[in-house]
């Protein structure tokens, strides 16, 4: 299911690229305007900055969600075989969106 969601959130942000530069082409090609490809480039970006930020915010719970079971679980399985605990790796510290 993760790579699931992953995987369709890459398809997204490729198919929006790619929308982003047929608008450029069709403005090169004259087929639009300057003004009407800049003004919807500019609403297709803002949806694109939108809809990633949204999924990247609900996603990163769910991780960390997971990262707290899975490191619990790892610890008890380092208690039980008797070695150092593993090294957890520490989530940068990322500025907060507005």
């Amino acid at each position: 299911m993760k790579s699931e969601i992953y995987n369709a959130l890459a398809s997204l942000n490729r198919s929006l690229d790619a929308a982003l530069e047929s608008l450029e082409v069709l403005q090169e090609q004259g087929v639009i305007t300057a003004q009407f490809g800049s003004d919807h480039s500019i609403r297709l970006n803002k949806m694109w900055a939108d809809m990633n930020y949204m999924i990247v915010h609900k996603r990163s719970s769910f991780e960390l969600e997971d990262r707290d079971h899975y490191g619990k679980m790892l610890e008890t399985i380092d208690k039980r075989l008797g070695c150092e605990p593993t090294v957890h790796l520490e989530p940068p510290n990322l500025p907060q969106g507005n």
